[in-house]
């Protein structure tokens, strides 16, 4: 039973950390008239990104691996009380094999932001392959 338990806390510790390691957060670039270079990044190792919104960001992701998934976390019942069976369901965006580019957003604030952070959270399926970057747009350098 002994033995039992050490190979229990041996596992234990080399895995918690990959499940509750904290999210990678990505910080927007901001997109202004006279041009942005949008580079785009391998995330680390985790699969869980968040960004903050304003609702104007939007995320780009190429990927040069196989198919993967990325899930939008909902917070929409963190801002209001749906009606009964009726459940806030997240988004899901396919991104293609190989030469896979997706530009996703901008989100709507009250349907994809934590009430407590601002931030948007996404889930990718795996990360081989997967180069992005969280950009916004720069409202107060809009020519208007």
């Amino acid at each position: 039973m002994k033995k039992l338990f050490i190979l229990f806390v041996l596992v234990a510790a080399l895995f918690a950390p990959a499940l509750w390691a904290a999210p990678q957060t990505l910080t927007p670039t901001a997109i202004v008239v006279t041009g942005t270079t949008l580079t785009l990044a391998a995330p680390t190792s985790n699969d869980t990104l968040q960004f903050a919104n304003d609702g104007t960001a939007w995320l780009d992701i190429a990927n040069s691996g196989t198919q993967k998934t990325l899930t939008i976390v909902s917070q929409v019942s963190d801002y209001m009380t749906l009606p009964a069976g009726v459940a806030a369901s997240n988004g899901s965006v396919t991104i293609p094999a190989t030469t896979g580019r997706v530009l996703i957003g901008p989100f709507l604030q009250t349907s994809w932001n934590d009430r407590t952070t601002g931030y948007v959270t996404v889930i990718l399926s795996d990360t081989t392959g997967i180069t992005l970057a969280a950009f916004k747009l720069d409202m107060t350098k809009i020519g208007r």
